[in-house]
């Protein structure tokens, strides 16, 4: 093989290598943020309020035998179930939103707004009610990079992706890239993609902020 070719074929080998760890790097830190507590913290105060809210309810209806028109009238309940209670704002979710109570005397619905407060949206500007909570409602990509870190994530999984390809680029050299030694070379590089991808996906989930 002329020089030019194996010139290119080992900058072909080691940045397919190097970009195959970014990739998949960045995919499993991804899908560990948008599930870590640090980027759904407000989400998981939310729905155990929505949680609280509903048990109170419930206390409610069984001594009253009736629905309260207004989260207010759970109000002397709060210590009881476990529920904060702002004098001027009263019930409030994650984001210290007051909670939309609505109910026709027979059903009632508990929302929050979520992180923006207004209906609709997705990821954590989704709407959470006593109902549908938050395991549909993850942060989208754009959160996760622009609000939570993960462009520093990325950074770290662009330079595993890196240094990856420099090794390679070392291991391809140009007595490697031969038909006999073609096979060997080919094994080497899978144990060590592989080998760079579970290291570095773990180093990734680990440099993951818990929120504590």
């Amino acid at each position: 093989m002329e020089k030019r070719p194996r010139f290119i074929v080992r900058l072909l080998v080691a940045g397919g290598a190097g970009l195959a760890v970014t990739l998949v790097t960045a995919v499993v830190g991804l899908q560990d943020l948008a599930s870590s507590p640090y980027a759904r913290w407000e989400q998981w105060l939310t729905c155990s309020m929505l949680d609280r809210i509903a048990r109170a309810v419930t206390v409610y209806q069984q001594r009253h035998e009736t629905l309260p028109g207004t989260l207010d009238n759970l109000r002397p309940l709060a210590e009881e179930c476990n529920l904060s209670y702002d004098v001027e704002r009263g019930f409030c979710d994650g984001w210290d939103q007051p909670f939309v109570y609505e109910t026709d005397g027979t059903k009632y619905t508990v929302t929050s707004f979520g992180r923006d407060g207004k209906p609709g949206g997705a990821g954590m500007d989704c709407d959470l009610t006593q109902v549908a909570q938050w395991k549909s409602s993850a942060p989208t990509f754009s959160q996760l990079l622009n609000e939570y870190k993960g462009w520093g994530l990325i950074g770290g999984c662009v330079k595993a992706g890196v240094l990856l390809a420099v090794l390679v680029w070392f291991l391809a050299r140009p007595s490697q890239l031969t038909r006999q030694k073609l096979v060997a070379l080919c094994i080497k590089l899978a144990v060590t993609v592989v080998g760079a991808i579970i290291i570095g996906s773990f180093l990734v989930v680990l440099h993951i902020p818990s929120g504590h």
